[in-house]
């Protein structure tokens, strides 16, 4: 399984994180850990953008030590595009199984005027996209509480129909729970 790991330092990359390495994974679990950064941001600052690409490289490395341990094979990579491209774009090109993305716990309102990079993913993603979502009052407060992370959701948007069930429930299965789906 190939699972890609959209991460940017917030606090919802690590719960992403956290979710990740409590979970169960298959033997042989490969696992790509990726920031996006967007240089439409530093044209006018091309310092900047260096200083930002080679930060991002370091938070990555920084992440991905939290891997050695289970043993996991594991690679990172700045990807330079838009997030909301650039993830499915990469998802794409390295054959993913899985996106893993966090959510930034958005109002209705933030979202409109902001706009969603996770809603993108999940509209155009190839493979089944998972999103792990912060509880409300963690999203709110800023705290993280393994035993609330149980609001995570997962989209099978784009996923190919015979994948679907497979990891689907292959992900409940993992995190030991009893719940049923079923597939529209």
């Amino acid at each position: 399984m190939k699972v890609l790991v959209s991460i940017d330092g917030s606090k919802g990359s690590e719960i992403v994180l956290q979710e990740i390495l409590e979970r169960p994974w298959p033997r042989g679990t490969h696992f790509c850990l990726i920031t996006v950064v967007d240089p439409f941001f530093f044209t006018h600052a091309p310092a900047l953008f260096e200083e930002t690409k080679e930060a991002a490289g370091d938070f990555l490395e920084e992440a991905a030590t939290k891997f050695e341990a289970p043993g996991w094979r594991t690679n990172i990579n700045v990807v330079l595009g838009n997030p909301r491209r650039a993830i499915c774009k990469y998802a794409d090109e390295w054959r993913a199984d899985l996106v893993l993305v966090g959510s930034h716990g958005l109002n209705a309102l933030e979202r409109m005027a902001l706009g969603s990079t996770v809603r993108a993913v999940l509209r155009h993603a190839k493979c089944s996209v998972q999103v792990v979502r912060a509880p409300k009052k963690e999203a709110a407060a800023g705290e993280s509480h393994p035993s609330d992370r149980s609001q995570t959701r997962a989209s099978l948007v784009g996923a190919p129909l015979g994948d679907a069930p497979h990891v689907l429930g292959a992900q409940l299965a993992l995190r030991g729970t009893s719940h049923r789906y079923r597939l529209i």
